[in-house]
């Protein structure tokens, strides 16, 4: 699946963020704040994402 800026994902350990910037082209990786955070990132491999939960309208 294809992921976008400011889509709310389910990573393997179970956890949920946002994707705030994607690296690479093919993407290598995603820089993700978790829901529940103080607003630290966190920069996760492409295959630690396991579902999309909730894209967001406004993302590119």
């Amino acid at each position: 699946m294809t992921y976008r800026e400011l889509d709310v994902v389910k990573t393997k350990d179970g956890r949920e963020g946002t994707i705030l910037l994607i690296y690479g082209d093919p993407v290598e990786a995603y820089e993700i704040e978790y829901a529940g955070g103080k607003g630290d990132t966190h920069t996760i491999p492409v295959d630690d994402v396991e579902e999309l939960v909730r894209r967001m309208p406004c993302g590119t």
